[in-house]
């Protein structure tokens, strides 16, 4: 069974990414992992604006609105430039101590929407869909193999907390990133033979059907809040870890409580249908005590936390002889090359953002070829109709269904097996952490109860 797991006898069997002796892998030799890349076929487009995002903004300097989306609040990491979240206390990339001042940062994320030409660096992306109403492409930071993010660019949202002021359209909404995040994940990952064996244990066996829906369930995501980028982004991470990640992850610096909402979570929260007010100032701990009593954070985290460890040891597949050497503390054995430097290195060999690589070495990337010339929407300014509800069946309908499994088979027969999966998730989760009555209270959306956090 592909992903099939066991113990290691020995510690020679050990395929993790941690060495013998509980160093980290590294070194990893680039002709080990040749042929085994996943280059993007985005086809290539001009940047709608050409000049920096400052430019940008000063081209739209009577547009409040405007400003407001093209600013992040940030800490930035001095040891490795990184723009983390400002709530962080050590980079979320090389892991150094963060200092407390809080500044901004161009929002990187709407420049992509707004196809703009550059900032600190090019704003080039490694698309792996685009269409005229969202963007996947792979996150830099690379946590795996295939790790994605998913964006709107219909409409501006600083963060998940602003779905719940029309939760219904942000179920759906979120139901339809999700499934096309792992479109992509499923169809220019999985289904490559070369990265398949090299990634995943026992991916060297036949894959069916039923197998590729299998692994659907070791895929993490989620959002964090507070973001490095305020627009709405799911991290889409299809295990494993890869070695300095899986590290990073047993020391807490990754999925961490109160910053990494898993998306059942969002969903269970947002298939309520309770709308609030929410606005930059809305504490996310004010929304977790609302919901606590109906659907569990803390039980949804611990599952999704403990689901990274299963998952990782099910599929890592890191061996040993793929890599030079290990990193024990903060020493790279055997040789005098600073901690950060190899672990940038390695992610350059072993990521998939940016390929194929240039002439130079260099990640390469496009603009996205549906950028918008006016400024895009609110979220919560918009009107519900604006989102269709993309085969997912009104909520109505799923009310009139005794129990949440037959809401599911409502819809199965038909939706993809995309939206099938992703429907028949977000149930599972909503019956156990929600009772059967409280389901019951979904309505349509041009109904919602509101509530003020």
């Amino acid at each position: 069974m592909l992903g099939c797991w066991r113990t290691p006898k020995t510690e020679e069997e050990r395929l993790d990414g941690l060495g013998t002796s509980g160093g980290v892998l590294a070194g990893a030799k680039e002709e080990a992992f040749a042929g085994t890349r996943v280059d993007s076929t985005a086809e290539p487009s001009e940047p709608l604006f050409r000049g920096s995002i400052v430019e940008f903004g000063e081209s739209k300097s009577n547009d409040l609105a405007f400003q407001r989306q093209l600013k992040n609040t940030i800490k930035k990491c001095k040891a490795c430039g990184k723009v983390c979240a400002f709530s962080m206390i050590n980079c979320n990339e090389c892991g150094t101590p963060l200092l407390d001042e809080v500044t901004f940062s161009p929002n990187i994320f709407m420049g992509f929407i707004y196809g703009v030409q550059k900032g600190p660096f090019p704003f080039t992306i490694s698309i792996r869909l685009q269409t005229e109403d969202m963007l996947a492409f792979d996150d830099l930071l690379a946590l795996t193999p295939a790790h994605l993010n998913i964006i709107p660019t219909n409409a501006y949202i600083p963060d998940w907390r602003f779905l719940l002021t029309r939760p219904l359209d942000g179920l759906r909404l979120l139901t339809r990133l999700e499934d096309a995040a792992w479109d992509c994940v499923a169809t220019q990952f999985i289904k490559e033979a070369n990265w398949r064996q090299k990634y995943l244990k026992g991916g060297h066996k036949k894959l069916t059907k039923k197998s590729l829906a299998n692994l659907r369930q070791h895929v993490i995501c989620g959002c964090n809040f507070p973001p490095s980028q305020f627009h709405l982004h799911i991290q889409y991470m299809m295990m494993p870890l890869i070695p300095w990640q899986y590290h990073m992850y047993q020391n807490g610096a990754h999925y961490t409580a109160k910053r990494f909402f898993p998306l059942d979570y969002i969903k269970a929260v947002l298939a309520l249908g309770e709308s609030m007010d929410i606005t930059m100032e809305t504490k996310v701990d004010d929304i977790i005590n609302h919901f606590e009593s109906r659907v569990s954070y803390e039980a949804m985290h611990k599952d999704c936390y403990e689901r990274v460890e299963r998952s990782h040891q099910l599929l890592a597949n890191w061996k040993a002889g793929d890599f030079e050497t290990v990193i024990e503390g903060d020493s790279v054995v055997g040789s005098e090359r600073p901690k950060a430097e190899q672990v940038a290195t390695d992610k350059a060999i072993l990521q998939n953002y940016g390929r194929p690589y240039n002439d130079q070495g260099k990640p390469s990337g496009t603009y996205y070829k549906y950028a918008r010339k006016e400024r895009v929407p609110e979220w919560q300014d918009m009107d519900s109709r604006s989102f269709s509800q993309a085969g997912l069946g009104s909520f109505a309908e799923l009310q009139r269904r005794p129990t949440a499994t037959g809401r599911v088979s409502a819809i199965l027969g038909r939706s993809s097996l995309g939206e099938a999966n992703a429907i028949s998730r977000l149930w599972k989760f909503v019956a156990t952490a929600v009772s059967d009555g409280q389901v019951a209270s979904l309505r349509e959306s041009g109904a919602p109860s509101k509530v003020r956090v």
